[in-house]
């Protein structure tokens, strides 16, 4: 499967919620996500994209390498990423890191654009079992 192929499946609902649940496992509350956002947005002026990947490159999520590998494997239901022989990996630290940059950047925008559900958020209900929402 083709980097680009990988992206795409980045449009599937399944793939979707896994990185959303991801996402909202790195934080205490549901709302402190969006929260984090809208402070990036109002005190640096960034756009949501802006503010989603200064999130991921300041260690809001998954800073080491084996984790971000094992979690897109486990993603992707692949073992192209992290696999059988890590000292051989298709892919870069580079290419990893970035590719992980865009999908949780990704995601973000679309917990922002709609905080309380819907849409393409697809984990309110998520945090709400595992107690990160009190909404």
């Amino acid at each position: 499967m083709a980097y680009n192929e990988e992206i795409k499946m980045n449009e599937n609902r399944e793939v979707m919620q896994k990185i959303q649940e991801h996402i909202v496992d790195y934080f205490d509350e549901y709302d402190a996500i969006t929260a984090t956002i809208e402070d990036l947005i109002n005190k640096e002026k960034y756009s949501v994209k802006e503010a989603g990947k200064t999130m991921v490159v300041g260690g809001c999520f998954a800073g080491y390498f084996s984790d971000i590998r094992k979690f897109l494997d486990e993603l992707y239901n692949t073992d192209i990423y992290w696999g059988k022989d890590p000292e051989n990996s298709k892919y870069s630290d580079e290419q990893i890191w970035n590719k992980y940059i865009d999908i949780v950047s990704n995601e973000l925008i679309n917990i922002y654009n709609n905080p309380k559900g819907g849409g393409n958020n697809f984990i309110l209900e998520y945090a709400m079992n595992s107690g990160k929402c009190f909404a």
